[in-house]
């Protein structure tokens, strides 16, 4: 049987919280790191990754008996998969590398933000798995507060270049 466009979505919100979570809990930034975050849900047939994916075939790297994966490049395309309403994650860990700052200053202590560099798709059709392995780069931190409205702006989607 087919499913609905609302189960679809509920997985996907589903999808997206569990990988914003992890990323947010898990993943480290700073410097020119870029960590990654896995995440797998258990017991997705394969008509739902199919009708989830369906506007991503372009992005399909491997297609195999056993597996399919896909490649997602463009921060969009995941915001919009994963049906996430802002493409930047924030907070984020942040290991305090990259600023200089004064002797006992709390400054590298703020409130950081990642973006999405990739994720990849795999659906295991044996074991009926989907895993999501998400790749995220620093995408700065609060500072300035006008820089803070155009990363707002530009998560949202906004905005289309990324505020440097």
């Amino acid at each position: 049987t087919r499913p609905t466009p609302a189960e679809i979505e509920t997985v996907q919100k589903r999808l997206g919280q569990t990988i914003i979570e992890a990323i947010k809990s898990t993943a480290v930034h700073g410097g020119r790191k870029v960590p990654k975050t896995t995440v797998a849900e258990p017991n997705l047939v394969e008509a739902i990754v199919s009708s989830m994916m369906q506007n991503h075939e372009g992005k399909k790297t491997s297609d195999t008996k056993r597996m399919t994966k896909w490649n997602l490049t463009d921060d969009r395309d995941i915001a919009e998969l994963l049906k996430v309403s802002e493409r930047l994650i924030h907070p984020v860990r942040h290991d305090g590398t990259g600023y200089i700052v004064p002797s006992g200053s709390r400054h590298c202590n703020g409130y950081h933000w990642a973006r999405f560099v990739g994720l990849e798709v795999k659906h295991d059709r044996r074991e009926m798995k989907l895993t999501l392995v998400a790749r995220t780069v620093e995408a700065g931190r609060s500072g300035r507060p006008d820089r803070l409205v155009e990363k707002a702006r530009y998560s949202r989607g906004e905005r289309e270049d990324f505020p440097g």
